[in-house]
């Protein structure tokens, strides 16, 4: 999602969040889905420390900054580039995403709707890296697009790469900044989407209704 997350971000975008942050929500859902958003989790699994005590340290630092994450997010914003089976660049959305956390709290499941008539729907999980001490996440969505990357905390926000391919075959990177503001519950997603050499910048915000 855009963004989605938007998701950039559902994805919201929950994509511009999804939440991505994307052109759609990733992204957060971000670039929602960012944007987006969004955005999924199909056979995935959260690496597990070695020791007990490597283990607890990971998912507290990762429960830490995942509430930043949980609850229902909308927004809206306007796809920056064409999404196969989705929309056209141009395309205004508004987005729906809600985000919470797996068993034992060791993952964020978001899932959302955005797009145009809300036709876009899309799943993304988060989850942590305890030896790169980073956030992971995988998104994809209901027209067969999908990405996957990482996401580096910086104090109020957290930066984000992925990449990953669109349902006709080409291949997409996002890359995008979540800003967490208005104590947390207003996420901005902000970056660009390049697709077949062309970069596409795209930003929006959504706000948490609940969480």
């Amino acid at each position: 999602m855009q963004a989605l997350t938007n998701c950039k971000n559902i994805s919201l975008m929950i994509k511009n969040t999804p939440s991505k942050m994307k052109a759609y929500p990733r992204k957060d859902f971000s670039p929602i889905f960012a944007v987006a958003s969004a955005c999924l989790a199909v056979g995935l699994s959260v690496a597990v420390p070695s020791s007990r005590v490597e283990a607890g340290d990971s998912l507290t630092e990762f429960q830490s900054v995942g509430m930043r994450y949980i609850g229902t997010w909308v927004g809206s914003g306007v796809y920056s580039t064409d999404f196969p089976g989705v929309a056209k660049k141009g395309d205004q959305f508004t987005s729906t995403s809600t985000c919470s956390w797996t068993a034992a709290r060791s993952a964020i499941l978001c899932q959302g709707v955005e797009g145009i008539e809300r036709k876009e729907n899309g799943v993304q999980l988060i989850y942590w890296d305890p030896a790169r001490k980073k956030l992971r996440m995988t998104l994809v969505d209901s027209g067969g697009n999908f990405d996957q990357g990482t996401g580096s905390i910086e104090a109020d926000k957290v930066v984000w790469k992925s990449v990953g391919k669109f349902a006709d075959g080409r291949p997409v990177r996002f890359e995008w900044t979540t800003t967490f503001s208005n104590n947390g519950n207003t996420q901005v997603h902000s970056g660009f989407v390049t697709v077949d050499g062309a970069k596409s910048n795209f930003s929006y915000a959504v706000k948490r209704a609940t969480k």
